[in-house]
C-alpha cells in the first residue's frame, strides 16, 4: 500500500511539473450547471492566452477573459462533443491584443469523472500564427473557401469581443447572418448572455 502511495505521489508530482513547464498554455476547466466554463488550474505560459498572470485566471469564466461568442461555441461544442460524445475537439481562436494578431488552435478533453460529479475539461493551445500565415492575402482567401463550407463552427473576433468573421455553419447556430454581426460583441445583440444552460453527461 506504501508502495502504491509513493508511486502515486510521483506520477502526481510528474504531471504537476510537466504541466507547469510547458511551453504552451494548458489550462483545467469545469462545466459550471449554469452553462459556464471555468478555470480551476493554469500553467504560466496560459498569460499569452488570456494576457493576464496564470494566477490570475484561476477561478475566473472563460467569457470573462475571452470574446464571449467564442466561449458559446466552446460551450456548444462541449456539451454536443466532448461531454456527450466524449470526444476531444479542437476550436481555432483569433485574437488581437496589444501585442497584435495570435491565432491559437485549442483543443479540450474531458478529464476521468471524479466523485463530486463535476466535468472538468483539460484544454491545450497552440499557437499556429505563422503556420497559418493568416496575413497573407492569399492564405486568407483559401481560409475563407475552406471555412464556407466546413461544418465546423468558425468565427473571428478581436480582443474586445467584435465579430471579424463568421462561416456559414456559425451563422446556422445563432440563427443569423454575419452581415448583422460584424462588428458587434456578442453582448450588443444579446445582453442577456451567458445564457444559463445545464450541463449534463448523455
Amino acid at each position: 500500500m506504501g508502495v502504491a502511495n509513493s508511486s502515486m505521489q510521483h506520477d502526481e508530482r510528474h504531471y504537476q511539473r510537466a504541466f507547469e513547464t510547458a511551453a504552451d498554455p494548458l489550462f483545467v476547466i469545469e462545466a459550471i450547471r449554469e452553462g459556464r466554463l471555468r478555470v480551476i488550474d493554469a500553467n504560466s505560459a496560459c498569460e499569452q492566452l488570456f494576457g493576464i498572470p496564470a494566477k490570475d485566471c484561476v477561478g475566473r469564466f472563460l467569457d470573462e477573459m475571452l470574446p464571449a461568442p467564442v466561449v458559446l461555441q466552446l460551450i456548444d461544442k462541449c456539451e454536443h462533443d466532448v461531454i456527450g460524445g466524449g470526444s476531444p475537439i479542437e476550436v481555432q481562436l483569433d485574437l488581437h491584443a496589444a501585442a497584435g494578431r495570435r491565432v491559437y488552435a485549442v483543443k479540450l478533453n474531458m478529464m476521468p469523472p471524479a466523485n463530486d460529479g463535476v466535468i472538468r475539461l483539460i484544454a491545450s493551445a497552440r499557437d499556429v500564427t505563422e503556420l497559418l500565415d493568416v496575413n497573407q492575402q492569399g492564405h486568407e482567401d483559401q481560409f475563407r473557401n475552406i471555412a464556407a463550407h466546413a461544418p465546423d463552427y468558425i468565427s473571428r473576433y478581436d480582443r474586445e469581443g467584435r465579430t471579424l468573421y463568421m462561416n456559414p455553419a456559425t451563422e446556422r447556430l445563432i440563427g443569423a447572418k454575419a452581415e448583422s454581426r460584424i462588428g458587434k460583441t456578442t453582448l450588443d445583440w444579446n445582453p442577456k448572455y451567458p445564457n444559463k444552460r445545464r450541463f449534463h453527461r448523455t
